[in-house]
């Protein structure tokens, strides 16, 4: 059974980068039509209102700008985004909060591989409102204050600093964030997803539904079941096959 026609644009300022993308997918993945590619965000633009592509494959650093001022000038995005950048994945941390996909250059066939199943998964598309959380965290990362983080609120989007984290706890599709000052924060992101951002920052899941900033941990307790204990007095239940990996990393924090 043939699959479903995915129509393609491609936004890149390197020519050969642009080529060999279109090369990668007519040879492997020829359910994957580019109809459209641009060379700087004005084109882009252009060219995105122009041929409503279901994903763009979209480069960070682009001749007049990056990939997040393409993103600012569009009023509705209704595309999945798969970055393309030269940046390792941990500078992009700052936007996988988002669960969006990125191939590092110069690009491999078996990542282009990787990004293509997420794809076919039909993941959803970046919402309106998912925008300024994008590039509030892209230029944090960017300007080098990664000590804070930005979350969406029903309000609007909220900058927290990282440092200030005790825990986060997963309540279904939604987050709670624990602050040193006593405060709740909640946003509509899963755990799952500020684990993968937080990982960088000392975060590590000690439960399925507890990430921990390893700094604040004050005791690993092994009475009648095991336990961590955070500087606040808050005592939160240990998977047994998380035990041996937060011994280890704790360690790394005393080396």
């Amino acid at each position: 059974m043939s699959m479903k026609i995915i129509d393609a644009v491609i936004i890149d300022d390197e020519a050969p980068a642009r080529e060999m993308l279109k090369t990668l997918l007519s040879e492997y993945f020829n359910h994957i039509r580019v109809i459209g590619e641009a060379d700087s965000v004005q084109e882009g633009v252009q060219v995105l209102k122009k041929c409503n592509p279901a994903v763009v494959f979209l480069d960070i650093n682009l001749s007049d700008g990056s990939g997040f001022n393409l993103l600012e000038k569009l009023d509705n995005v209704q595309f999945q985004i798969i970055f393309v950048t030269a940046y390792n994945s941990y500078a992009i941390n700052a936007f996988k909060v988002n669960a969006l996909d990125y191939i590092l250059k110069p690009i491999g066939l078996s990542e282009l591989e990787r990004a293509i199943e997420r794809l076919n998964e039909t993941s959803p598309t970046i919402s309106e409102n998912d925008l300024p959380e994008i590039v509030a965290n892209w230029r944090q990362q960017n300007n080098d204050q990664s000590s804070k983080l930005a979350i969406r609120e029903f309000d609007g989007v909220r900058f927290i600093q990282i440092g200030e984290i005790i825990r986060c706890r997963s309540h279904n599709n939604y987050t709670e964030f624990h602050m040193m000052s006593g405060e709740k924060i909640m946003t509509s992101k899963t755990l799952k997803e500020y684990a993968k951002i937080l990982e960088s920052y000392n975060f590590f899941r000690i439960y399925q539904s507890h990430l921990v900033n390893l700094l604040m941990v004050k005791k690993i307790l092994s009475i009648e079941g095991l336990y961590v204990e955070m500087n606040n007095g808050d005592v939160l239940e240990l998977s047994r096959d998380k035990k041996k990996n937060l011994f280890e990393k704790m360690k790394k924090l005393q080396a």
